[in-house]
C-alpha cells in the first residue's frame, strides 16, 4: 500500500522568485589531471575537505583497461595542484576503480579517510579500498569485501561524528549493492552494507547489511545511491514500483540507537505532490541527508534528506527534486524547478548540502546535467530562510570555459561536492582529455558561505 503524506500549507502558500530576478555566480576554474582524461561519464565522482579534492575515472587504463584511477589534488591558496593519481591496489582489467568515491575529515583531529569503490571486482561481487591521509598523500590501508553479492560498492559514503551513547568520534562507511538475486536476500532488491573503524584502526569488513524486505518488489535497485551523517543513514532504491508505476522510486533511513546497529524505518515512497503519473521518475537516484543546526553549529536533533528523482515522466519531463523534512518523512517539499530546463535534462542527477562550517548554515545545491551544454545544465542553489520555512532558490551556479558546444555529449555537473565555501562540480566529457572539475570560491548573497 502507498502511504499518502500531506504537503505543509506553507510550502503552497509562498511562492518562490523568478529565477530571471536571482544573482548568477561563474565558477571559472577548471581543474585537469596531468594528463588526458575522458570517458568519466556516467559516474565520475567528486569529493572535497578541507584542503584538498578527489575525483576519480573508472575507464582510466594506464596499468589494465578500465582499471580505473582516483586523482588528488592540493588547494595552494589560489588554485588546485595535483599531488596524486591513485590505482587500484592489485589492478585487475573492468574493475572500475572509482566509480565511486567519497572522502571524510574530522577538523578538530584532522584525520581524514577516502573510500574508494570498485563494484565490478571480482566478477562484479565489488570491492571497496580505503585510504587514511599521511601528509599530502593518500595511503592505502584496507580492502573490503562482501562474498556471495553483486556490485558491492556501487555507491559508499563515510562519515565522522559523535554517535549516540558514545564518548569518542565514530566512523561509519556506507557502501550499497544493488545490483538483485545474491545470496542472503530473497527479495531480491538489494543491500547497504555499513562499516565501521574499531580501535586498531581497522575496518569491519562487510558488516551490518542492511536489507530492503520492507520494498513491495523485486529488483528495486536498492544501495544504488548511500549517504550518512551523524546516526542516520538513507539509501535510494529507484527502481521500486509504487502504485502501479515502474520504477517510480522509494528511499529507506536507517536510525542508530544507543550502542546498537541501525535499523531501517518505514520506507518513503516517491511522494510526488502533483499527480500519480510518476511511472520512471526514479527518486532516490541521489541522496544526501545533513544534521539540522541552528547558529552557531547547535544541532536540532533532527536530519534533513534531500532526494533526486531525476528521470522524465509525462508529468514532468525535466526531474524533480524533493527536500523530506525532519520526522517521519510524512513533511515534504518538492524544490521550485528551474525555468530554464528543456527536455529530459535530469534535473536532480546530483543533489548535495552544502555546510557553513562556521555559522552552522545550510544550502543545496542541485545539479540538472542536461542532453548538452549550455543552457540546458546548471547547478542551482536554494536557502531556507528559517527551520519553519521552505527552502527557496537563491541563485545558480554557472560554468565558464566549457570547450565543446551544446548539443554535445558532454555533460555538466554529472556529480558534485561542497566543503564550507568550496565547490566542484565533475564535467565529463566525450571528448578526449576533456574530463574536468570546475571549481572555485562561491560566495553568494553573503548567506554564510565567505571564504573565511
Amino acid at each position: 500500500m502507498r502511504v499518502l503524506y500531506m504537503l505543509c500549507s506553507s510550502f503552497i502558500l509562498l511562492s518562490a522568485p523568478a529565477w530571471s530576478q536571482l544573482p548568477e555566480q561563474t565558477v571559472s576554474s577548471r581543474v585537469t589531471a596531468d594528463e588526458p582524461i575522458f570517458n568519466g561519464g556516467p559516474s565520475m565522482p567528486v569529493g572535497l575537505i578541507s584542503d584538498m579534492m578527489v575525483w576519480g575515472n573508472f575507464n582510466d587504463s594506464e596499468i589494465v583497461d578500465s582499471g580505473g584511477a582516483v586523482w588528488s589534488f592540493k588547494w595552494d591558496g589560489m588554485k588546485w595542484v595535483q599531488v596524486q593519481k591513485i590505482t587500484p591496489p592489485n589492478p585487475v582489467k573492468g574493475d572500475w576503480f572509482g566509480w565511486s568515491l567519497a572522502v571524510e575529515e574530522q577538523v578538530d583531529t584532522g584525520e581524514a579517510w577516502l573510500v574508494v569503490g570498485a563494484h565490478k571486482t571480482d566478477s562484479e561481487s565489488g570491492a571497496v579500498h580505503l585510504y587514511q591521509r599521511e601528509g599530502d598523500l593518500w595511503v592505502f590501508k584496507q580492502t573490503l569485501t562482501a562474498p556471495g553479492v553483486n556490485w558491492y560498492g556501487y555507491d559508499v559514503d563515510i562519515n565522522v561524528d559523535i554517535a549516540a551513547g558514545q564518548d569518542d568520534f565514530q566512523w561509519d562507511l556506507g557502501a550499497g549493492a544493488p545490483l538483485p538475486r545474491f545470496a542472503g536476500n530473497t527479495s531480491n532488491t538489494g543491500t547497504v552494507f555499513v562499516s565501521t573503524l574499531n580501535a586498531l584502526g581497522l575496518w569491519t569488513p562487510g558488516a551490518i547489511p542492511l536489507g530492503a524486505e520492507t520494498l513491495p518488489v523485486n529488483n528495486s535497485l536498492f544501495g544504488h545511491s548511500v549517504a550518512l551523517d551523524g546516526d542516520v543513514i538513507i539509501a535510494g532504491g529507484p527502481l521500486t514500483r509504487v502504485d502501479g508505476n515502474n520504477s517510480a522510486g522509494a528511499v529507506i533511513v536507517f536510525t542508530r540507537g544507543t550502542f546498537s546497529p541501525f535499523a531501517g524505518n518505514t520506507p518513503v515512497f516517491n511522494p510526488d505532490p502533483v499527480t500519480d503519473a510518476i511511472n520512471g521518475a526514479q527518486f532516490g537516484t541521489d541522496v544526501d541527508v545533513v544534521k539540522q543546526l541552528t547558529p552557531p553549529r547547535n544541532p536540532t536533533g533532527d536530519y534533513i534528506f534531500v532526494v533526486g528523482a531525476p528521470s522524465s515522466t509525462t508529468a514532468n519531463p525535466h526531474g524533480t527534486v524533493y527536500i523530506l523534512e525532519p520526522g517521519d518523512g510524512s513533511a515534504f517539499q518538492t524544490l521550485p524547478r528551474p525555468e530554464n530546463l528543456q527536455g529530459n535534462d535530469k534535473y536532480g542527477i546530483a543533489g548535495k548540502f552544502r555546510e557553513d562550517l562556521e555559522g552552522g548554515d545550510h544550502q543545496i545545491l542541485a545539479c540538472s546535467r542536461g542532453p548538452g551544454l549550455g543552457a540546458s545544465g546548471g547547478i542551482y542553489v536554494y536557502d531556507q530562510p528559517a527551520l519553519d520555512q521552505p527552502w527557496a532558490p537563491i541563485g545558480q551556479l554557472v560554468l565558464d570555459g566549457i570547450d565543446v558546444a551544446p548539443g554535445n555529449s558532454g555533460q555538466i555537473c554529472q556529480n558534485l561536492a561542497a566543503w564550507n565555501s568550496q565547490v566542484a562540480i565533475a564535467v565529463p566529457n566525450s571528448l578526449p582529455g576533456n574530463d574536468a572539475v570546475y571549481s572555485n570560491i562561491v560566495v553568494l548573497l553573503n548567506t554564510g558561505f565567505e571564504d573565511p
